[in-house]
C-alpha cells in the first residue's frame, strides 16, 4: 500500500508514502495509523515472529494519514524496506488489533483488505479463497471469484488432477516430475501448458569446518561435476550454481563465479585428500528427500573415490529434524541440505554462515561481522556493498565450507484457460501469489 519509499539525507528515518484507496474489509481506511498500529504490534507481541525483521524502528510518527515516518536506530535500517514487503508488513485493522482477536485461529473478515477472504480451512487438506466485496485497487488482482487450493503429497497426484480437471495450476518437486510434465503439456494439444520458474533455493553440500581441515573440504571440491549431477538427478528442474547466493538473488558475485566455475579434477582431488588429516565423513541428510538423499549417496561415492576414510549417511526423517539435529550437536562433517533464500542477502549470510556450524573460516568471523554491520547501513553504497558480496562470496569457496551444486526452479503445469501467470508475484523464496490468477470460459 505504499507507493513509494525515501531514506533521509542523514539515514536515520524512512518515509513511506501510502495510497489513498486501500480501505479494509469494513471500509476504514488503511492510512498511517493502521501502518503504526500494525509494525508496533509486531515490535511488541510477545512471540512475534517478525521482531527481528522491524527490529531497527526506534520510533514511528505519522504526520499526516498518508505519511508514516520511520525512525532508525543508527547505522541500521538497509534492509527494511524489503522487509516490509513481506509478513513483516502486513496491515492489520486497528479496531482487530485493539479487540485482541487470535489471528492464527479465526481472522475475522474485516482483519484484512487484500482482494480475497479466506472461507474455509481444512489444515493440511485443503483452504479455500473468496473474492472480497467491492472494487479492489489493484484491477490485475481479484480477477477469479474463487481460489481452492487442495493440499496433494506426491508430485503424481498433483499432475494426474490437473490432468484430469480437478485442478487448473500445479507443481512438482523433481525432475523426473518436471520431464514429465513437459510431455504431457505438449501432448495435450495446447490444453495444458508447462511453466519452469527459476527461485533462489540452492542445493549444497555444507561442511562443518571444526570437524573438517582444508584439503578434504577442497577435495570434494574439485570431486564435484555439477552437470553431472543436475543430469542424473534433477534435470530440467536445477541450474548449475557456482556461488552462496545464485545469479538471481541480491547478494550474487560475478567475479566469483567465475573462478570457482571450475571442470571436476579427480587427481587434484585424490592429491588433496591424501593430505587431509582426518578423512572419515559423517554426511547428514533427509532420508526421504527425493534430491537430497541421493545427493548424500553420490557424495559418498565421490569422497571415498577420492581416497576418504569410513563415509557413512545419517538420514533424518525430515529437513526440520536435520536442521535441528545440526543445532543440537556438531558431532558431524558433512550435510546434504539447502541454502535457502531470504529477504536480503545480509539474512541469507547470517542464516547460512553464522548459525549452526558457522560454515565461515574461524579466523575470518570478526571480519564478517563487521561486514554485516557494513550491510545493514543504509549509508553504504551499492558499490561497496557489490565488494562485500565478492568478499564474502569468495571466502566461503575459497575455504570450501560451502559447495554450491544447483539453483532449483518451480515447474508448473497448468490449465491453458489460466491467464495472469506471468504477472503472479514470486515472493523471494519461490513460492507465489495467485492473487492474479483467473481462467477464461
Amino acid at each position: 500500500v505504499a507507493k513509494s519509499y525515501a531514506y533521509s539525507t542523514a539515514k536515520d528515518t524512512l518515509t513511506l508514502k501510502l495510497r489513498a484507496d486501500v480501505k479494509f474489509h469494513d471500509g476504514t481506511p488503511v492510512d498511517s495509523a493502521a501502518v503504526k498500529a500494525s509494525l508496533n504490534r509486531g515490535l511488541t507481541l510477545p512471540g512475534s515472529t517478525v521482531k527481528a525483521q522491524l527490529a531497527p524502528i526506534t520510533a514511528i510518527d505519522t504526520p499526516d494519514a498518508s505519511t508514516v515516518v520511520l525512525h532508525l536506530a543508527p547505522n541500521q535500517g538497509a534492509g527494511l524496506a524489503r522487509a516490509l514487503g513481506t509478513n513483516a508488513g502486513a496491515i492489520i485493522n486497528p479496531a482487530v488489533i485493539a479487540a485482541g482477536t487470535d489471528l492464527g485461529l479465526a481472522p475475522p473478515a474485516n482483519a484484512g483488505s487484500g482482494p480475497y477472504l479466506l472461507q474455509s480451512l481444512v489444515p493440511t487438506q485443503k483452504f479455500t479463497f473468496v473474492r472480497a466485496p467491492g472494487k479492489y485497487w489493484d484491477a490485475s488482482r481479484g480477477r477469479a471469484a474463487r481460489i481452492e487450493n487442495t493440499i496433494l503429497v506426491t508430485d503424481t497426484d498433483r499432475v494426474n488432477a490437473v490432468q484430469t480437471g480437478q485442478s487448473d495450476i500445479t507443481y512438482v518437486t523433481t525432475g523426473a516430475a518436471a520431464a514429465n510434465e513437459k510431455t504431457i503439456a505438449a501432448a495435450s494439444g495446447g490444453s495444458l501448458k508447462f511453466l519452469n520458474h527459476q527461485i533462489n533455493t540452492t542445493w549444497s553440500l555444507i561442511f562443518n569446518p571444526t570437524n573438517t581441515d582444508l584439503n578434504l573440504r577442497r577435495s570434494l571440491q574439485a570431486s564435484v561435476d555439477r552437470d553431472a549431477i543436475i543430469k542424473s538427478l534433477l534435470p530440467g528442474v536445477c541450474v548449475a550454481s557456482h556461488t552462496l547466493i545464485p545469479k538471481t538473488g541480491e547478494g550474487y558475485s560475478p567475479s566469483t563465479a567465475a573462478k570457482f566455475n571450475q571442470k571436476p579434477n579427480p587427481a587434484k582431488a585424490k592429491q588433496l585428500m591424501s593430505k587431509a588429516q582426518n578423512k572419515n565423513v559423517s554426511i547428514l541428510t533427509v532420508a526421504t528427500h527425493d534430491f537430497l538423499n541421493p545427493m548424500a549417496q553420490l557424495t559418498q561415492q565421490l569422497l571415498k573415490d577420492a581416497g576418504a576414510g569410513n563415509v557413512t549417511i545419517e538420514g533424518l526423517p525430515s529437513t526440520g529434524l536435520l536442521n535441528a539435529r545440526i543445532n543440537a550437536s556438531q558431532n558431524y562433517e558433512l550435510e546434504a541440505n539447502a541454502t535457502f533464500p531470504a529477504v536480503d542477502a545480509v539474512s541469507v549470510f547470517r542464516q547460512t554462515l553464522l548459525s549452526g556450524p558457522k560454515a565461515y573460516p574461524a579466523d575470518q568471523l570478526a571480519t564478517l561481522n563487521a561486514q554485516m554491520a557494513q550491510l545493514d547501513d543504509p549509508a553504504t553504497t551499492a558499490a561497496q556493498r557489490q565488494k562485500i558480496y565478492d568478499s564474502i562470496n569468495t571466502a566461503v569457496l575459497d575455504q570450501a565450507t560451502i559447495i554450491p551444486l544447483c539453483t532449483i526452479a518451480n515447474p508448473y503445469l497448468y490449465n491453458a484457460k489460466i491467464v495472469g501467470i506471468q504477472q503472479m508475484a514470486w515472493l523471494w523464496y519461490g513460492n507465489f501469489d495467485p492473487s492474479t490468477l483467473a481462467i477464461t470460459k
